[in-house]
C-alpha cells in the first residue's frame, strides 16, 4: 500500500496536464468558449478530487520518486506528433485511462471520490466526441479548399 499513493500522484498529474492540453486545444484551436468551460471545470474538479485524497493519503507529493521511476524512460512514442490530431488523440487517451486508474485506485481509500473520477470520465467521453466534430468540421473545411483551416 506504500506505493500506492505514488500512483494516484502519477496519475493525477498527467490527468491534470492532458485536461491542459485539451483545454487550451479547444480554446486557441476551435475558439469554442463551452467546451474550453467544460474542459476548465473537469480540471477544477479533478484538482478539488486530489485534495480529497490528499486528506487521506497525505501529501502526494511526498510520494514522488521521479529518479528512481522504472518507466521513465520509456516515452519513445510520445516524442512523435505530426499534427494537432495526434496530440488530441494522445491527451484524450492519456485523460481516460488516468482517470480509470484514479477511479480503481481511490476505491481503497473512498468510494464516493471512486464514484467521481468515473463521472469526470463518462464526461471525458462526451468531450472526445464534441472535439471530433470540431475535427471533422476543419477537415470537411480544408478539404473544400479553404484557405485557412479554423
Amino acid at each position: 500500500m506504500q506505493n500506492i499513493p505514488r500512483l494516484i500522484d502519477a496519475n493525477a498529474n498527467r490527468l491534470l496536464e492532458a485536461l491542459r492540453v485539451l483545454e487550451d486545444t479547444v480554446r486557441f484551436l476551435f475558439d469554442d468558449k463551452e467546451v474550453t468551460g467544460d474542459f476548465k471545470a473537469l480540471r477544477h474538479a479533478v484538482k478539488g478530487l486530489k485534495i480529497d485524497l490528499e486528506k487521506k493519503t497525505g501529501t502526494l507529493a511526498l510520494y514522488r520518486d521521479v529518479d528512481g521511476d522504472v518507466g521513465r524512460d520509456n516515452q519513445s512514442s510520445e516524442m512523435i506528433r505530426r499534427d494537432y490530431r495526434q496530440i488530441v488523440a494522445a491527451n484524450m487517451s492519456r485523460s481516460k485511462e488516468s482517470l480509470r486508474v484514479l477511479e480503481e485506485y481511490s476505491k481503497l481509500y473512498d468510494e464516493r471520490l471512486a464514484d467521481s473520477f468515473q463521472r469526470i470520465r463518462y464526461k471525458m467521453y462526451e468531450c472526445e466526441k464534441r472535439i471530433e466534430t470540431f475535427i471533422d468540421r476543419r477537415t470537411i473545411r480544408k478539404e473544400k479548399g479553404s484557405v485557412c483551416e479554423k
